[in-house]
């Protein structure tokens, strides 16, 4: 439980530019995953890295996590039943389904609860990551936008002076 992990990520190629742990039975986590970025090298939005298999599964979480800042978007660690990997998501994306949405918020409000995560999540509202890991936006077009109030209005107005009820 005291123990730490050190981990060097220095390019997209696990196993050659960065570490990866490979397990040929079970590992139980615990303690301190310290990750360092080296040779210069800044993951982009949208990457991958499989730190850590074990043939066996892999049980519990890691205590503590010791993430490098990121110049671009956030870490997110995600625990599989053979593997632990960590992913470079958009700032705000806060339960990792690649979108920032409402989903993100409850995560934030149950995890985190900072100001600075709230601001990240409001900033960055409505994007998701499109297949090649870019961010997109969801925010829709000002037509669209104005077509759904026109519609609205015109349904609030014909409810309140009854233009479309006839009255017995």
């Amino acid at each position: 439980n005291g123990g730490v992990l050190e981990m060097e990520l220095g390019g997209p190629v696990i196993g050659t530019d960065s570490d990866k742990l490979a397990i040929g039975g079970a590992a139980t986590l615990g303690g301190t995953l310290s990750v360092e970025l080296v040779n210069d090298y800044e993951p982009s939005v949208g990457q991958v890295f499989e730190l850590l298999t074990a043939t066996g599964g892999v049980t519990d979480r890691f205590d503590q996590l010791a993430l490098p800042p990121l110049a671009n978007g956030m870490w997110s660690a995600a625990y599989g039943s053979n593997s632990v990997s960590l992913i470079v998501t958009i700032s705000g994306d806060y339960n990792a389904d690649r979108a920032v949405n409402a989903a993100d918020y409850v995560a934030w409000r149950k995890i985190i609860g900072t100001p600075l995560g709230y601001d990240r999540w409001t900033t960055h509202f409505g994007e998701q990551l499109d297949g090649a890991g870019r961010g997109e936006s969801l925010v829709p077009e000002p037509s669209a936008v104005a077509i759904l109030l026109g519609c609205v209005l015109m349904v609030a107005l014909s409810r309140g002076t009854g233009g479309l009820r006839r009255q017995y």
